[in-house]
C-alpha cells in the first residue's frame, strides 16, 4: 500500500517525510477510523483516504515545527475520516 501512496506524491523529495509519518501514524489512524466506523472495511477505506489525502498535501507539512505539525496532522486526519464517514469526497 505504501507504494501507492508514494505514487500520489507530486514532488518525490517528500517521500521520506511521508514514509516517516506513515510509519508513525498507520495504526493510530486506523484505530481512529475504526472508532468512527465500527467496521474494519470502512476503517481501512477511511484510513486509505486519509493517507492518500496526506500524500497529495505532504508539501504543506513542516516537520521542523513539531507542535504545529502535530496539531495540523491530528485535525487533518480527523477531518478526512469524518468526511469519509459522512460519505463526502476526501481531498
Amino acid at each position: 500500500m505504501l507504494s501507492l501512496y508514494l505514487a500520489a506524491i507530486e514532488n518525490h523529495d517528500n517521500d521520506d517525510k511521508f514514509i516517516k509519518l506513515y510509519k508513525i501514524y498507520e495504526k493510530k489512524v486506523f484505530s481512529i477510523a475504526f472508532g468512527f466506523t465500527n467496521n474494519q472495511y470502512d476503517a481501512e477505506d477511511a484510513s486509505q483516504a486519509a493517507f492518500f489525502a496526506l500524500a497529495r498535501n505532504i508539501e504543506k507539512l513542516d516537520l521542523e515545527n513539531e507542535k504545529e505539525t502535530k496539531i495540523y496532522k491530528i485535525v487533518y486526519f480527523l477531518q478526512i475520516l469524518a468526511n469519509h464517514a459522512n460519505g463526502q469526497k476526501c481531498t
